[in-house]
């Protein structure tokens, strides 16, 4: 699934890159179409960039877990790996 997803956050950059010229060109059905298309990459991309990012927080929590020896910031670390680990399970089924 995640190679896809890299494979659809590839191809939004490009046509970002693309929508100028697509737009300046005159062409008003491919500059349609690129919208419409940009229109239905972006939500998917973007809670594909925060699934990486939650996950590198997710792996960033634990490491400091498991390295804390203060019972009081054991807890704090605990609850923020749950509250995230949360978060990447809601993203990965937005995802899916």
């Amino acid at each position: 699934m995640f190679e896809h997803l890299a494979d659809l956050e590839t191809e939004l950059e490009k046509l970002e890159s693309q929508l100028p010229e697509l737009y300046a060109g005159g062409d008003q059905a491919a500059a349609r179409d690129a919208g419409r298309r940009h229109a239905e990459l972006k939500p998917v991309v973007d809670a594909y960039r925060e699934y990486r990012r939650t996950e590198a927080d997710v792996a960033d929590a634990r490491e400091l877990l498991a390295a804390e020896t203060d019972t009081e910031m054991r807890e704090y670390l605990q609850g923020e790996l749950a509250e995230r680990e949360a978060r990447l399970a809601e993203l990965e089924a937005t995802l899916k």
